[in-house]
C-alpha cells in the first residue's frame, strides 16, 4: 500500500500593514451598485492587509520560513509549484520563479505556474505536487501562493476584501509531516466558465458532484469533521455558500474575515494554521478545507498528526 502524502511545515504570511476598510475609495460606490448596507457586523469587514513588498519578496518571506522549520535544505526540494492569480506573461511568470528560486538557493527542480482556477488555484497546486511525489518524480515539493493588489481601488469588491497575502508548505512523504492528505478533489464546470459563474445552480451541482466523488472515494462521513476551512469572503457569501453544501451543522472557521480580509487561494491555509494555533483545538484531528472560484470548486480532506 502507498503511503499517503503529508504537508509538512505549513504557514503563510500577510501584508505588513492593517489598514481601515473605509479607507477604500470604491467602498461607497460598491454597496450603491449592488444594494449592500453599510454594516460591518453584518459583512465583516474591518481591515485590509497590504504589502509594500513585491510578489517575490512576499512570496520568500513564506518559503523561507517553511524551509526553516522543516529542517530540510534548499538542495532537498527537487519540485516548485508556484500560485499566483495575476494575468502575467510567460516572461513576467519566469521572472518571478527565477527571483523565487534563486533567493531560495534553489536547483534543478520541477517548477510550475498555477494560476487559471482562480482561488482553487492553490488546490490544483496541492493536487499537482501529490502526484509529483506519488510518481516518484519528486522527493519534495516546494508550494507557494502569492497575490498581491496592485490599485487599493480595486480591494473593496461585492464578494470581499481582497490583501495580499502568501503562503507555502512542503508536499512530500516525509515521516514529520504535520498533515496527512486523505482526498484532494478539484473540478471545473465547464458551463460555469462560459458564463462567468454566474448560473448559481450549476455551481451548486459542481460542488456536490465534488462532495460526492470525496465521499464515494474515502467514505468520509462529512458530519465528524471537526474543522473547516473556506474562504475569508464576506459572511454572507460564505453562508451562502455552506448552505448548499450536502453538510449538517459544519462551521466554517471565521475569525480572519474582519481581521485579514481575503487573501486570494491563501485563505484555507491562513485559516488552518490559525485554528491549530489555539491549544484547544490541538485535539481534533480530522479536518477539512475548500476553495470556490468562478467555474471551479475543490476539497481537501486532512488527518493531523498528533503526539
Amino acid at each position: 500500500m502507498q503511503k499517503k502524502v503529508g504537508l509538512l511545515a505549513v504557514n503563510y504570511v500577510v501584508g505588513e500593514l492593517a489598514v481601515d476598510v473605509e479607507s477604500i475609495s470604491n467602498k461607497q460606490a460598491v454597496l450603491k451598485e449592488f444594494d449592500m448596507p453599510d454594516i460591518k457586523g453584518l459583512w465583516e469587514w474591518g481591515h485590509y492587509r497590504k504589502t509594500e513588498k513585491s510578489h517575490v519578496g512576499l512570496a520568500v518571506e513564506a518559503a523561507a520560513r517553511t524551509l526553516e522549520r522543516s529542517g530540510m535544505r534548499a538542495a532537498d526540494i527537487d519540485g516548485l509549484v508556484f500560485c499566483c492569480g495575476d494575468a502575467l506573461n510567460y516572461y513576467a511568470q519566469n521572472r518571478i520563479l527565477g527571483d523565487l528560486s534563486v533567493r531560495l538557493e534553489l536547483s534543478y527542480t520541477f517548477t510550475t505556474w498555477v494560476g487559471g482556477a482562480g482561488c482553487a488555484s492553490l488546490f490544483s497546486a496541492i493536487l499537482i505536487a501529490e502526484s509529483l511525489v506519488n510518481s516518484n518524480t519528486c522527493r519534495n515539493v516546494l508550494v507557494v501562493t502569492v497575490d498581491k493588489i496592485q490599485d487599493d481601488v480595486g480591494r473593496f469588491q461585492r464578494f470581499g476584501v481582497l490583501s495580499d497575502g502568501a503562503c507555502s508548505f512542503i508536499v512530500s512523504h516525509s515521516p514529520l509531516s504535520e498533515f496527512t492528505l486523505e482526498s484532494v478533489r478539484v473540478r471545473t464546470s465547464a458551463v460555469s466558465l462560459g458564463n462567468g459563474g454566474s448560473d448559481f445552480s450549476e455551481k451548486c451541482q459542481l460542488i456536490y458532484s465534488v462532495f460526492d466523488e470525496m465521499r464515494q472515494a474515502t467514505g468520509v462521513d462529512f458530519d465528524n469533521i471537526g474543522g473547516y476551512f473556506g474562504s475569508n469572503v464576506f459572511i454572507p457569501v460564505q453562508e451562502l455558500e455552506l448552505s448548499v453544501m450536502p453538510i449538517d451543522g459544519m462551521l466554517a472557521y471565521q475569525q480572519n474575515t474582519a481581521r485579514y480580509g481575503h487573501c486570494y487561494a491563501s485563505d484555507p491555509i491562513i485559516n488552518l494554521v490559525d485554528f491549530y494555533a489555539d491549544a484547544a483545538n490541538s485535539g481534533i484531528r480530522s479536518t477539512m478545507m475548500a476553495s470556490s472560484a468562478h467555474g471551479h470548486f475543490g476539497l481537501i480532506l486532512l488527518d493531523r498528526k498528533i503526539g
